[in-house]
């Protein structure tokens, strides 16, 4: 609950204030979509793009919001992640230049 201090006078009825609170920030930090990961036995994981080919990475994350996490460990800046990968992705499975992908 917030409270408007010296506001205007004239507000009328149903208004709001958008407000972002930031709780961590940093720089230089490597970002994978979430859109990216996924869990397996309790773990992060994602399929990294190698030689045109889906690769399954365990991925350590630290910091996330609803589009990032912050990459600790298992996938390196400039490599290409599959976002929202079907149950038809398995390791291995060729990847084409059509698909759903993004660089990390």
């Amino acid at each position: 609950i917030g409270e408007l201090i010296d506001g205007p006078v004239n507000l009328g009825a149903d208004y709001r204030i958008d407000a972002a609170i930031v709780t961590w920030n940093s720089d230089d930090v490597l970002l994978i979509p979430t859109s990216a990961l996924f869990r397996r036995d309790m773990r992060w994981y994602s399929f990294a793009i190698e030689a045109g080919k889906a690769v399954l990475r365990e991925v350590s994350i630290g910091q996330r919001n609803a589009e990032f996490a912050e990459v600790l460990d298992g996938i390196d800046a400039g490599v290409s992640v599959i976002l929202y990968p079907s149950d038809l992705i398995v390791e291995g499975v060729a990847v084409d230049s059509g698909s759903n992908w993004n660089s990390v």
